[in-house]
This record gives C-alpha cells, sequence and structure tokens, in this order.
C-alpha cells in the first residue's frame, strides 16, 4: 500500500476511535474498561460492515501557469520581460465515504449492549 493511502487510512480509523470518544456514555454498574472493551467490538464490527471508501476530494482548483510582462525604466531606457508564475496544483484531501455510516453503527450498537449517551 503506498505511504500517503496508508497514512489517510490510519488518519481515518483514527477517527473512527476518537468518534467514540467525542461522546460520554454511561451504563449503571459499568466500568470505563468495560465501555471500551464494547466499544472496541461495536467499532470492529462496524468496519467489517461498512469498510473505508477513501476518495480524494478537490478542495481547491489551483491554477494555470501565468505569463506577464515587467517593464522596468522608461523611454529609451525601457527593459521588458516575460515573466512566469508557475502553475499550482489542485488543493486536495482525503475523505471516507463510509465514515457516518460507521460512527451511526457504532452508536446504535453502544444503545443495544445497554449504553446511553450522557448528557
Amino acid at each position: 500500500m503506498p505511504k500517503p493511502l496508508r497514512m489517510s487510512l490510519v488518519l481515518c480509523l483514527g477517527g473512527i476511535l476518537l468518534a467514540g470518544c467525542a461522546e460520554r456514555w454511561t451504563k449503571a454498574g459499568a466500568t470505563n474498561e468495560e465501555f471500551e472493551t464494547t466499544k472496541t467490538a461495536c467499532t470492529n464490527d462496524a468496519t467489517i460492515r461498512f469498510p473505508a471508501r477513501l476518495r480524494m476530494v478537490e478542495v481547491s482548483p489551483g491554477s494555470s501557469p501565468q505569463t506577464t510582462v515587467a517593464c522596468s525604466g522608461a523611454g529609451p531606457s525601457l527593459n521588458c520581460h516575460p515573466q512566469t508564475v508557475p502553475a499550482l496544483p489542485p488543493s486536495t484531501r482525503m475523505v471516507d465515504d463510509a465514515q457516518e455510516a460507521r460512527d451511526r453503527e457504532v452508536r446504535a450498537c453502544l444503545i443495544q449492549k445497554g449504553w446511553t449517551p450522557a448528557s
């Protein structure tokens, strides 16, 4: 797997784990260790059911090379020459189209196992 894709996958999967941390969950008599075990199982199941569907999204289009004429001096000492501004590549970011489905699946799994979001 190419390094950029691997890094994106790691970041994506890290997002899955952080999604569960963004919301606090409670269950009468349960420990944090029990929650982490349940959340890990739910996350694993959701990842199997909704594997990552990564794609690159263009954030900004970039630009084409631009050539202008720069002049200095005046009259007979006028000196003009072309200047080229290099092209800028488009700006992109990695998106996982399955992330929302995984997040919903993890949340539903936690609720099914008796956990409730803390208010």
